[in-house]
């Protein structure tokens, strides 16, 4: 076989004896990579809380259709101007919001409601079904994991912030608990909302990096499968 170096190349016998000694040392040392079993041992891995041996449960998105439309069953819940202006002061800042173009951010508010939350309120659960995303107006909430069995506070949401959106992609259970601390205001978008709202996002992205890969003359040959995958046609 043939290896080639940054100054050329060199071949090996049939004894294999090695790289010649004025060859240029490699740009990444492989025996760095190996694996020291005096350092890294089997017994040395903890297993989360809610880790089972028996058999592996799949995690996967319910299905999305890209024949979907956020407009097409719209959802509206009715604001008075006041509420309104908080609602957009909340979200401007939420990443999942920033691809949306005018119109469809407005038919995603219309589908947002305002929820309160008491002191020592659980907005979400640990192990329940996912069924809403929030947005927090005001307030201080606090988020909790399990972690060696026992529930254990490790982010604060305070007047600002999302959260819930996990089981609501990949259909999975709540991951962790919301408690309010005080007294909140949350913004709530229903499962099947949220989801569509994930689907144009995704939708936007990929017709940014279309737009980009159609830009370069050297990928001038790249044609785009309807099944979403790139491929280069060679003439």
């Amino acid at each position: 076989a043939v290896v080639s170096t940054q100054s050329g190349h060199y071949g090996r016998g049939e004894e294999d004896e090695g790289p010649p000694e004025d060859a240029p040392a490699p740009l990444i040392d492989m025996s760095a990579l190996q694996r020291d079993d005096d350092v890294y041992s089997d017994d040395d891995y903890v297993p989360p809380a809610n880790f089972s041996k028996g058999r592996r449960a799949s995690v996967s998105a319910e299905p999305l259709s890209m024949e979907d439309d956020i407009t097409n069953d719209r959802v509206i819940h009715p604001k008075t101007d006041e509420q309104r202006k908080r609602l957009q002061v909340a979200v401007k800042d939420i990443l999942i919001f920033k691809s949306l173009d005018q119109e469809q951010r407005e038919y995603v508010l219309d589908a947002m409601f305002e929820k309160q939350a008491s002191a020592g309120e659980k907005v979400i659960e640990l192990g329940d079904n996912g069924d809403y995303f929030y947005v927090v107006d005001s307030g201080v909430l606090d988020c909790f994991i399990k972690i060696n069995g026992e529930e254990k506070k490790v982010f604060t949401y305070d007047n600002t912030g999302a959260f819930g959106e996990l089981a609501l992609m990949y259909n999975t259970p709540r991951a962790a608990t919301i408690m309010a601390t005080e007294e909140c205001i949350l913004w709530a978008l229903d499962r099947t909302t949220f989801r569509q709202l994930v689907l144009l996002t995704t939708m936007k992205k990929r017709e940014m990096y279309e737009a980009f890969l159609n830009a370069i003359p050297l990928l001038m040959e790249l044609e785009v499968c309807y099944s979403g995958i790139f491929k280069i046609s060679i003439s």
